[in-house]
């Protein structure tokens, strides 16, 4: 410090040890006692100091004097439940800085939750306002008692919504179609807007175990490694984690990617799972594959322009969109590339105006959002939301994250745009907000079960999927979970079979590489949650409703026509269970669980079952199955195609009358192979094949 405005300088304070914040550390300066030009200034050096920093720095004699004003404390409940509204704000209407939070009250059985308690720097009446999501709001005038407490409770109402039934079930034979009817009712006291979407499946699948839980501790030596941060060559060569077959048929393990990879982005493009950039244990690449779900194999496709660590990807129309991420001196891109598969080949497009690696990455509207991520090689994170529209080439910036965030999961479901848990500063997060376009505004969504990030991440089925990823700062997970925007909840995805953070997500639900360790060893393993094949438009088309979209006061009620169509013209041309679900978005503050719908269509008199398996034969005498073999089956009127599952299987329905029918059995690299078959009506032909490998 400095009594001669700087002229001489004398040590108020000098620490030479470990000081592990955060922390509060008070220098005393009696010198600077009556002395009209006063200077202090410090600085630090540090080994290996993480993040370190001084702030919230305050020079001059701490003193307590009382402030003006009182407390206004009480409840705010539900007008229609009596229930206690946590998390609600009450705030006053002159000074809105004058506000509280409500909150449950566990420790004290005599006061009810929602209570909430501000000091108002105002005494006197003046109105005060309580307000949530989802309920209209409640101003009242409160007499502020000065040096007193003055209690104001507040009462607010919504909408309630009594849905029956709660799963539709019906059967019929293939051609037909039926209905059935779903009541709606609003019993709260405010306005209940409804919207009715689709999607395929029941996802039974959010209940299963899949592999054995792990959780593995992976906190790197500070002295080397910021687990958030640019990679550079730090990476190791350490075999990947396994976390061993899931116990229930969920996960399944797909070809390994074409080389060890992490820091990566995926995205599907025309049913295609397309990799792009990242880090592959010795340098960051430019290089991209293919994977082909129907034949299990990823082709290379041409390099991006530049190498990027961890950018942010999606599919549209037709091609991929691939945006930021670090250069390879740790610099995030502004860059931005179009790959277009009819021609493998790359275009440059309009640059991002606020690059960064690692961000929140989703698709709505056929646009490309980027929210968050690390600004520098760091890993310091960005709140800073853009949207890049490929129609007019152009970025927009968008209203800020509520905080700055990095490696967070997101996703674009009907129109919006969701995102939750992330990283930044040392600290895990579980909170998620929802992105409006139309008010350009983020809100809060329910928090997550525990906080995730590094994890892989895709938007499928009307819902965010998140696998993997590390918990807390630094521990590895295989377990996932499911956020559904139309109920507002979280669900327990399966166990995933390899724990990775920092690799890829992509629609299908397909994780692609990743890391195990803190050390940051890029590993090719890749596999595939099923079911999860709903990208984009979420519409069934076998299901319709009537209306889709309506509001109801309170008292009224409105019944909607559901129509199931088991015929041709919708997709419907083989019998079966089909699987569906009514996801109800709506603005209550109910928690609606979607309806499931089951159709079962059964096969029209005189139709037989063909199935069978395709097995191939290599040169050196190895049989397996053939996954991806195409089947094509010709009778007199009637013929049909389809490809082989994992397990060289296939089965159709088909018209015994148009008997016989032609099966042929062919793959690339095997000699095809045709036999004669004859249905007959009510029963099960089996006709199997086993193709011979060329060149042999």
């Amino acid at each position: 410090m400095s009594t001669d405005g700087g002229a001489t300088w004398q040590t108020a304070f000098h620490n030479l040890t470990g000081r592990r914040g955060p922390r509060v550390t008070t220098v005393p300066i009696p010198q600077a006692g009556n002395q009209s030009d006063v200077k202090v200034r410090w600085h630090y050096r540090s080994t290996f100091g993480w993040w370190w920093q001084v702030d919230n720095a305050f020079v001059g004699n701490r003193s307590c004097d009382p402030t003006a004003g009182g407390l206004v404390v009480g409840n705010v409940t539900d007008v229609d439940t009596g229930d206690g509204l946590n998390g609600a704000t009450v705030a006053s209407d002159d000074n809105p800085s004058d506000k509280g939070t409500t909150v449950a009250t566990p420790d004290d059985p005599n006061n009810p939750d929602g209570y909430y308690w501000l000091f108002s720097s105002q005494t006197g009446t003046h109105p005060f306002t309580a307000s949530k999501a989802k309920f209209s709001s409640s101003t009242k005038d409160v007499n502020v008692a000065a040096d007193n407490a003055t209690r104001a409770d507040f009462q607010l109402g919504a909408g309630h919504l009594q849905i029956t039934p709660t799963s539709i079930e019906k059967s019929q034979v293939l051609g037909n179609t039926t209905t059935a009817t779903v009541h709606f009712e609003n019993t709260g006291s405010g306005a209940a807007d409804v919207q009715i979407g689709e999607r395929k499946g029941t996802f039974q699948i959010l209940g299963m175990q899949g592999s054995r839980l792990q959780r593995l501790k992976t906190e790197a030596d500070d002295e080397e490694l910021n687990p958030a941060g640019w990679l550079g060559d730090e990476g190791e060569d350490v075999p990947g984690v396994d976390a061993g077959p899931p116990a229930d048929p969920t996960w399944s393990q797909i070809s390994n990617y074409p080389s060890r990879i992490m820091d990566n982005a995926a995205d599907q493009v025309d049913g295609k799972v397309y990799s792009v950039g990242g880090y592959d244990g010795s340098a960051i690449i430019p290089n991209g594959a293919a994977y082909n779900p129907d034949t299990d194999e990823w082709s290379a496709i041409a390099d991006m322009p530049v190498a990027r660590e961890k950018p942010g990807a999606g599919g549209i129309g037709g091609k991929l969109y691939v945006s930021g991420g670090w250069d390879v001196t740790g610099v995030p891109l502004a860059n931005t590339g179009a790959y277009d598969p009819s021609s493998d080949s790359w275009q440059t497009v309009a640059p991002n105006p606020a690059p960064t690696a690692a961000p929140g990455t989703a698709v709505a509207d056929d646009m490309l959002y980027l929210v968050g991520g690390c600004a520098d090689s760091g890993c310091t994170a960005s709140n800073k939301t853009v949207r890049y529209d490929p129609a007019s080439d152009s970025w927009q910036t968008l209203a800020p994250y509520p905080h700055p965030v990095s490696w967070m999961s997101c996703a674009g479901i009907d129109g919006k745009v969701y995102c939750g848990g992330g990283f930044a500063g040392g600290q895990a997060f579980t909170d998620g907000f929802e992105y409006d376009p139309a008010s350009d505004s983020w809100s809060p969504i329910a928090a997550m079960p525990e906080n995730l990030w590094g994890s892989a991440y895709a938007g499928a089925n009307g819902m965010l999927l998140i696998s993997g990823g590390l918990t807390g700062p630094s521990t590895l997970t295989n377990a996932g979970i499911a956020y559904d925007p139309s109920s507002d909840t979280w669900s327990d995805l399966p166990n995933s079979q390899f724990p990775r953070f920092r690799g890829a997500g992509a629609c299908g639900f397909f994780k692609v590489g990743g890391s195990s360790i803190a050390g940051f060893s890029p590993t090719a393993e890749s596999e595939q949650l099923s079911e999860f094949d709903q990208c984009g438009v979420t519409d069934v088309p076998w299901l319709s409703e009537d209306p889709t979209q309506f509001t109801l006061q309170p008292g009224d009620s409105v019944d909607v026509t559901v129509t199931l169509a088991a015929t041709t013209d919708v997709g419907v041309d083989q019998p079966g269970d089909y699987t569906a679900q009514l996801a109800i978005r709506h603005n209550t503050p109910d928690t609606i669980q979607p309806i499931n719908v089951t159709m079962h269509v059964t096969p029209p008199k005189g139709w037989g079952k063909i199935a069978g398996t395709v097995t191939g034969t290599s040169c050196n005498g190895n049989t397996a199955p053939l996954r991806g073999a195409q089947v094509q089956a010709n009778g007199k009127g009637h013929s049909f195609s389809l490809s082989t599952g994992a397990d060289g299987g296939y089965a159709l329905w088909a018209p015994a009358a148009s008997n016989p029918y032609t099966v042929i059995a062919s793959k690339d690299k095997w000699i095809a192979q045709s036999k004669t078959a004859n249905l007959k009506a009510g029963k099960t032909t089996t006709v199997d094949f086993n193709l011979q490998a060329v060149g042999c």
